[in-house]
């Protein structure tokens, strides 16, 4: 979602945006890129692959340590991405206290794990190849 930007207002709220991926089969890995402005402005990337369950989490344009996180799992097919609530539950389960404030923008969402270049990339906005 290039230069799209999602509003969200203080809290607490009950507004969120949910964005259902289509997809042919489970998701394996993924990469997930946004920007966020709150009182803070940062942009947050999170990578995870099933085979070796590694999390990566990309914070201002800086590589977080890795975690293990599922190995083996799967995303389902039908896929959910929520933008602006913490679910409790798939695809709902809100908590208005738990809400996010502030403007969410540029959301990318990859069907593999980025290399750091490409992450790197999306921190800068520049245009980027399909993964």
């Amino acid at each position: 979602l290039y230069r799209k930007v999602f509003v969200f207002r203080k809290d607490p709220s009950d507004a969120y945006v949910l964005l259902r991926a289509k997809l042919d089969r489970p998701l394996q890995n993924f990469t997930l890129c946004l920007r966020s402005y709150t009182d803070l402005t940062r942009h947050v990337c999170a990578s995870w692959e099933s085979t070796t369950g590694i999390a990566e989490f990309w914070f201002n344009g800086k590589p977080w340590p890795r975690k293990g996180l599922q190995r083996g799992y799967t995303v389902g097919a039908e896929a959910a991405i929520l933008l602006g609530q913490e679910q409790d539950t798939f695809g709902g389960g809100f908590d208005v206290y738990n809400s996010f404030s502030g403007e969410l923008a540029d959301v990318y969402l990859w069907d593999a794990g980025l290399s750091p270049d490409k992450m790197r990339a999306a921190y800068q906005s520049l245009s980027l190849p399909p993964a």
